[in-house]
């Protein structure tokens, strides 16, 4: 009869460790009792166009031109 391989034992416990450790990254907020701030950042949104900057709207006039526009006054 053949003595076991240390090894073999070896590479069971981390089989085991590994599939434990596998098992921990998968978990979240939303699947554990871990708090939210412990979940990794989202990826970035895939939406189309989310790598374009946005349209600004135009500038309007502020304080005394605004009103100045708006009544008439200054022509």
């Amino acid at each position: 009869m053949a003595t076991p391989d240390p090894r073999d034992a070896r590479i069971t416990e981390q089989d085991a460790r590994t599939a434990e450790l596998e098992a921990r990254l998968l978990s979240t907020s939303r699947n554990s009792s871990k708090p939210p701030s412990s979940d990794p950042p989202e990826p970035a949104s895939q939406e189309v166009g989310a790598d374009q900057p946005k349209a600004r709207r135009p500038a309007r006039p502020q304080g005394s031109q605004a009103r100045a526009v708006a009544t008439g006054e200054g022509e």
